[in-house]
C-alpha cells in the first residue's frame, strides 16, 4: 500500500463529509483512509462509520479525547503505507495529489519527506503562500538545515506544518517519531525541528497537498486557550534554544525570537487570571529572547511598550494601538 492518510477529528461536523470525500475522488485509489475520531461531542463518529461502511479503504479509530498529537500518533501506529500524509477534518486534498505524489516519489524512494507547497483556501478563494520553486536550485545543493536558514532570510514561514509534507512511514516509525501529546498550538512546529536531525534526505516539490481552510471559526488561532497559548511560547522558546544547531545562529535566533514575541500579546485575551498569570510568569523568565528580535518596527515598539509598561499593561496598549 502506498498512502496513509491520517485524519485527526473533533468538532468539525460541518467539514468533514468534504474532507472524507477529497480523499475519495482522489483518481489514484492505491491509499488508506484513517479516521481518528479523538472523543468528538458532536456528529463527527457517526460520520466516520457511516463512510467507513460503503469503503473499504476507510478504517476508523475510536478514542478518548486526547488532542490533535495523540489522534495523530494513533494514526501513525495503525498505518500501513509506505507513505503519511497528514489531513486535518476541515482541510481537503487537494485533487489528484495522490497520483502526482506516487510519480514524485517514486523518483525519490530514499527521501525521509517530501515537501510541498502551503495553498490558502478561504470563502472559495485560493492563494499559494509561496512557492517552492524559488527555492529548487538552492535545495538541490544544501541541507535542509541551509534550507531553513534560507526561508528565515528570506522572511518566509520555514515550512513545519505537519499536513505540509509526506513522510515515508519506516523514516518515521524506525526513529520512533511520534508526536508530543502534551503540547497543543504549536505541535507542527516542534514535531519538525525535533525530526529535522534525523532526516538524512529530503525532496522540496512545488505539489500542494493539502488545501488549508483558513481563518476558521473555532479554531486554535482564532479562539486562543490558555494550553495553546502556553504551548506555543514553549515551543518557540524550545526552538530559539535550537537555533544553535543553525550555521547562521544569530539568524534563525532573531528569527525564533520573533516568533515568541508574537505569541505574548495572546496572554492578555484569556479570561482566567491565575492561566493568564502562568503564561506572564512563563514571559518574564525568558524574557531575554526578547533582546534578539528584529529590528522591524512593530517588535521595536512592542519592546518598548513591555519595557516601560510591563507585559500586562503593554499589551493593553499594544491592543488599542493596533485598533
Amino acid at each position: 500500500m502506498m498512502f496513509s492518510i491520517i485524519v485527526p477529528i473533533y468538532k468539525i461536523e460541518k467539514y468533514l463529509p468534504e474532507c472524507i470525500e477529497s480523499v475519495q475522488k482522489q483518481s489514484f485509489d492505491d491509499y488508506e483512509l484513517i479516521l481518528v475520531d479523538d472523543g468528538s461531542p458532536d456528529g463527527c463518529g457517526a460520520i466516520c462509520d457511516k463512510y467507513a461502511e460503503d469503503d473499504r479503504h476507510i478504517s476508523v479509530i475510536h478514542k478518548k479525547n486526547g488532542g490533535l498529537s495523540a489522534a495523530r500518533n494513533s494514526g501513525i501506529e495503525a498505518a500501513k503505507g509506505d507513505y503519511i500524509i497528514f489531513l486535518d477534518g476541515d482541510d481537503v486534498l487537494y485533487d489528484g495529489i495522490l497520483e502526482r505524489l506516487d510519480s514524485e516519489l517514486s523518483k525519490n524512494t530514499d527521501a525521509d519527506i517530501l515537501i510541498g507547497n502551503v495553498l490558502h483556501w478561504c470563502e472559495g478563494s485560493e492563494t499559494v503562500y509561496f512557492d517552492n520553486k524559488t527555492f529548487f536550485e538552492f535545495a538541490a545543493a544544501h541541507s535542509l538545515f541551509d534550507l531553513c536558514e534560507k526561508y528565515a532570510e528570506n522572511n518566509i514561514l520555514i515550512p513545519w506544518r505537519a499536513w505540509q509534507s509526506v513522510y515515508r512511514s519506516d523514516f518515521i516509525k524506525n526513529n520512533d517519531l511520534l508526536f508530543d501529546s502534551d503540547i497543543i498550538g504549536a505541535e507542527d512546529c516542534e514535531y519538525f525541528f525535533r525530526i529535522l536531525p534525523h532526516i538524512k534526505k529530503y525532496v522540496l516539490s512545488d505539489c500542494t497537498v493539502v488545501k488549508y481552510r483558513a481563518f476558521r471559526e473555532g479554531s486554535i488561532v482564532n479562539a486562543p486557550s490558555y494550553r495553546s497559548v502556553i504551548g506555543q511560547l514553549k515551543v518557540f522558546k524550545k526552538t530559539f534554544d535550537f537555533s544553535e544547531a543553525f550555521s547562521n545562529k544569530k539568524l534563525m535566533r532573531r528569527y525564533f525570537a520573533d516568533k515568541f514575541a508574537n505569541i505574548i500579546i495572546l496572554a492578555d485575551g484569556l479570561k482566567n487570571p491565575d492561566e493568564k498569570k502562568d503564561c506572564l510568569n512563563f514571559i518574564r523568565q525568558n524574557k531575554n529572547i526578547l533582546s534578539h528580535c528584529s529590528n522591524k518596527p512593530k517588535y521595536l515598539i512592542a519592546r518598548s511598550c513591555w519595557s516601560v509598561f510591563g507585559f500586562e499593561r503593554g499589551n493593553r496598549l499594544l491592543k488599542k494601538i493596533h485598533r
